[in-house]
């Protein structure tokens, strides 16, 4: 139904507002209030909705959020902050491991070059030489690979939860210390109340049960603090970190490629020696 017909049944509350455009020209203008409920079955539909409403014409000076939705992005985000230190520590391991292997594969390599040199001039191909140090690490790393699994699975939950516990008091410290310059800065604000809190400036605009729509710059509370720090998110205290068939998949196809990297620079070694070269300065 239109607005007008809304006005007629008495199902709005209309108010005088003063809206100021882009060139300080300001008018007087009507608008009406609406307070809505809508129930979605999880954030995906939440996100549906917003998208929804902005290209069903919300103007560019209102906003949609949801306390319910704003306290649930806050308590991931020490699960996002421990997400990323693990990416960064896991490729900072990768990228050592690999080094340290093919390293240690050229000392070993150097180590056998007389037995290289047999080996190619009794008549083994020298392609059968580098498949053999192939499977030679192929076989340390399989075992590595069980050995770190199991160590793994039986450290991931309670080195995960101490992990998480740095990150949840990391951002609560931060928290409390948002709040406190947040005080500081209210008890010298004009129009400040006895007890530092300011009073809002601005009424709330179309509220939504979980979802409101109001103006950019009007987020404030009757206390006057911003709706993001007047609320301690409930950060997830635990993390469920199980060692899963994927997990086990992921490992063994890194450890294949850090095993064909060593494979290739063995190759490498053993294609440029010369059996009688060899030979001869053994001799």
């Amino acid at each position: 139904m239109s607005a007008a017909t809304l006005g007629k049944i008495d199902l709005d509350s209309t108010k005088t507002l003063s809206i100021t455009d882009s060139k300080d020209n300001t008018r007087e203008t009507s608008a009406t209030q609406l307070s809505f409920t809508y129930v979605f079955d999880g954030k995906t539909d939440y996100d549906r909705f917003t998208e929804e409403v902005k290209k069903a014409g919300l103007s560019d000076d209102y906003t949609v959020s949801s306390m319910d939705i704003e306290q649930y992005e806050q308590s991931l985000v020490p699960i996002d902050n421990l997400s990323k230190f693990a990416k960064t520590m896991l490729i900072v391991v990768l990228s050592v491991s690999a080094v340290v292997l093919v390293i240690l594969t050229i000392f070993n390599i150097r180590e056998r070059k007389y037995e290289i040199g047999v080996l190619t001039a009794i008549g083994v191909k020298k392609w059968k030489v580098s498949a053999q140090f192939a499977v030679e690490l192929l076989t340390v790393v399989l075992i590595g690979l069980i050995v770190g699994t199991g160590i793994g699975a039986s450290t991931s939950v309670p080195v995960s939860d101490a992990l998480l516990s740095s990150q949840v008091a990391s951002q609560q410290s931060q928290q409390e210390s948002r709040r406190a310059q947040f005080g500081r800065d209210m008890q010298g604000a004009p129009g400040a109340a006895p007890d530092g809190n300011a009073q809002s400036a601005k009424p709330n605009t179309d509220n939504i049960q979980g979802e409101s729509a109001e103006p950019n710059d009007g987020k404030q509370s009757q206390s006057g603090m911003p709706q993001g720090l007047q609320r301690a998110s409930n950060a997830i205290k635990q993390v469920n970190a199980t060692v899963s068939w994927a997990t086990i998949g992921w490992m063994l196809l890194i450890g294949l490629a850090l095993t064909l990297l060593a494979s290739v620079t063995a190759a490498i070694f053993v294609m440029r020696y010369e059996p009688l070269q060899i030979l001869a300065d053994r001799s």
